[in-house]
């Protein structure tokens, strides 16, 4: 299997167009030619017909499309002048190399050699994933026919954007307040610095996330808080979304649905230390 040492023709063509074709012969086309590899030597698995064998093709497929991608992504961001030419051109060799793929499928021959559609699924699928991929960090960049045509299979998350107070404090009482009533008190890490916090309120997209280190019931009673005392401007019932996403729980993730049924704390203690911050900021 072609495996990329250099740098590849089409990082050449575009970073130097007078580059003679004879000096790239032993250069591989692009970085993603593995896929192309794999479909000129199909005969040579006609006996993948057990879970074991066909992990190994998996996991050899994923090796290559990891790598390849690295490979990509390398001669992307070492282009200047052809760096959008140099992106679409590698678009539209995937989505080639995916329409022949799919007519392989199609054939009549590959029904008499069933264990070959394991490798034709496989190979469908990296495209796939490779394409998605492009399309989710580099949408910007891709000329309209090929924006059009991913957008009609992947489409991009919509940003989840923090809160917004609706009465700012001052930034040194802000991080005093913080630092006493948040970070002593043990509700939020010590390595959770001020600015990570900050940013919940900044009506920003997510950079750091703040670990809440105490239970998620007194997470749940702080959220409840700032909508109750009108701390921050109305986030139309997608305040739960926004702390799943700003969030984390003793280092763990959080989901939306992790807040459905929770009931607040009924710690008088910690309730006080909540409810004299959250106050402070109206």
């Amino acid at each position: 299997m072609l495996k990329q040492k250099d740098f590849s023709q089409f990082y050449f063509f575009n970073f130097n167009p007078w580059v003679k074709k004879e000096d790239l012969k032993d250069k591989i086309e692009h970085p993603f030619i593995f896929i192309e590899s794999y479909m000129d030597n199909l005969n040579t698995y006609p006996y993948l017909n057990t879970f074991e064998k066909a992990q190994i093709i998996f996991n050899d497929i994923k090796d290559y499309q990891k790598a390849a991608y690295n490979c990509f992504e390398l001669e992307l961001n070492l282009l200047q002048e052809n760096r959008i030419m140099y992106l679409n051109q590698i678009v539209n060799r995937l989505l080639k190399t995916q329409k022949d793929l799919r007519q392989l499928k199609r054939k009549e021959i590959l029904n008499k050699h069933k264990p070959i559609h394991i490798v034709i699924h496989l190979l469908i699928n990296s495209v796939k994933e490779i394409l998605q991929s492009i399309f989710i960090a580099y949408h910007l960049e891709l000329n309209n026919s090929n924006r059009e045509t991913l957008s009609k299979w992947f489409y991009l998350k919509k940003a989840v954007v923090s809160f917004r107070l609706n009465k700012y404090p001052e930034d040194r009482r802000f991080e005093r307040l913080y630092n006493e009533k948040l970070i002593k008190k043990g509700f939020i890490s010590q390595l959770t610095n001020f600015a990570t916090f900050k940013s919940l309120f900044e009506a920003r997209q997510l950079e750091n996330k703040i670990n809440w280190i105490d239970r998620k019931s007194t997470l749940y009673y702080f959220i409840k808080l700032l909508l109750q005392y009108n701390a921050i401007k109305n986030p139309k019932n997608r305040h739960w979304e926004v702390a799943s996403e700003f969030f984390l729980l003793k280092g763990e993730s959080l989901l939306p649905k992790d807040f459905l049924n929770q009931k607040e704390t009924m710690n008088k203690v910690k309730r006080k230390h909540l409810e004299s911050f959250v106050k402070a900021l109206v």
